[in-house]
């Protein structure tokens, strides 16, 4: 029998994808990399709706220029959904009228017929969209149990200065989205920041902040920050602690050099929430982040769910990309999802099949 035939959709210059490729050849799986960038010139898809007897559904083929032999979809027995361009590569000289209707043809066409493959996601396209929601990540994680820090969403000035009176001035700005790159301090490439506001921040700030809706919390004082990588039913948990002088005692990512790591061992209880949560979501990869206060609880702050995770493999040894390469290839287990969770959550898809909870 032929090994799985696992497919990777996401661009080329992905570091995190060589880093399972290279665990997936080591296991001796099969695997094709594709992307939105590959579509038209060198992908081409051809599938057919079977609806008179035998195999319902779409069969048909990917043909990849890069490679000689096309690649039937029904041998696909998982999809990793990681970073795909989301910009298709289509010739030069077309109106931009043509080229907006063929982008948005192909992305229907391309993203339908995937969803509609009864394989492995990890994680589906829906789902990761679903979960990226600050608000719903935030009420599913208080439904499962977990502490979460008193939060604010409006664009109502006289709102956030009520709930800084009430937090007693420990309050920090989070951005809804990924936000937009800045090069200023205390903002990154790609995002923005979290923010300690003090009150002369606000007071300068309230003009603007009727124009749209912000998210503020409670700073929580840390022992440590926790960042816990679920890989299917598998969990890594890793403690990050900075010196008290450094910008990474408010967000990681601010000095990452200033960082110690160490493997953390998380409570059974906290290890069964993480999982609840990811379930609930309909995932089979997160990363999420905790506070460890210096009492010794758990806050939930938020969860990414494609994050990234080779710095803390380079950091600490875990296995990650292996992991994740056995759980596409079939060999690990999948993350149970619940029959009934604790509030509706958009499901992935229908189509999708799913192992019933173990």
């Amino acid at each position: 029998m032929a090994p799985p035939l696992i497919g990777i959709y996401s661009q080329a210059s992905d570091a995190h994808v060589e880093r399972v490729v290279t665990a997936l050849r080591r296991q001796g799986c099969r695997w094709i990399r594709f992307d939105d960038a590959d579509v038209p010139l060198a992908l081409q898809l051809s599938a057919e709706l079977a609806s008179q007897g035998g195999r319902a559904g779409w069969q048909g083929h990917l043909i990849l220029s890069r490679l000689s032999d096309a690649l039937p979809l029904a041998e696909l027995s998982s999809l990793w959904y990681r970073r795909p361009s989301r910009q298709f590569g289509f010739p030069e000289g077309m109106t931009a009228e043509g080229a907006a209707f063929a982008a948005a043809e192909a992305r229907h066409g391309l993203g339908g017929l995937l969803r509609c493959l009864p394989c492995l996601w990890v994680s589906h396209p829906d789902a990761i969209r679903a979960a990226s929601w600050k608000p719903l990540q935030l009420v599913v994680a208080q439904h499962l149990g977990w502490r979460i820090p008193r939060t604010l969403l409006t664009n109502d000035p006289q709102a956030a200065l009520d709930f800084f009176e009430r937090c007693e001035e420990r309050v920090v700005y989070k951005p809804l989205s990924q936000g937009l790159p800045r090069s200023a301090p205390g903002h990154w490439q790609g995002g923005i920041y979290t923010t300690r506001l003090s009150r002369q921040d606000l007071q300068a700030h309230l003009s603007t902040l009727s124009l749209t809706f912000q998210l503020f919390q409670e700073a929580i004082p840390k022992r440590a920050d926790v960042r816990v990588t679920v890989i299917g039913a598998r969990l890594f948990a890793v403690a990050m602690t900075a010196p008290e002088d450094s910008p990474a005692q408010l967000d990681f990512r601010l000095d990452y050099g200033a960082l110690r790591y160490e493997i953390h061992q998380l409570p059974a209880a906290q290890e069964a929430a993480c999982l609840a949560l990811v379930g609930t979501l309909r995932l089979q990869f997160a990363a999420i982040d905790l506070v460890l206060t210096p009492e010794g609880e758990y806050v939930f702050l938020e969860l990414n769910p494609n994050g990234q995770w080779g710095w803390l493999e380079d950091a600490t040894g875990l296995p990650l990309a292996a992991s994740l390469a056995a759980l596409l290839a079939g060999q690990a287990e999948q993350c149970p999802w619940p029959a009934q969770p604790p509030l509706p959550v958009p499901p992935p898809a229908p189509a999708q099949t799913q192992e019933e909870p173990r």
